[in-house]
């Protein structure tokens, strides 16, 4: 139960973690360029 929960977690964390990831590196280039 925990072990499908945890994957379940994975599932919903990994794109939102990458996404802001993303965006926080194209924040960091666009302010580097200053």
């Amino acid at each position: 139960m925990i072990a499908l929960l945890f994957e379940l977690l994975t599932l919903f964390v990994a794109p939102i973690v990458s996404g802001l990831v993303l965006i926080l590196f194209e924040y960091w280039l666009n302010n580097r360029d200053k």
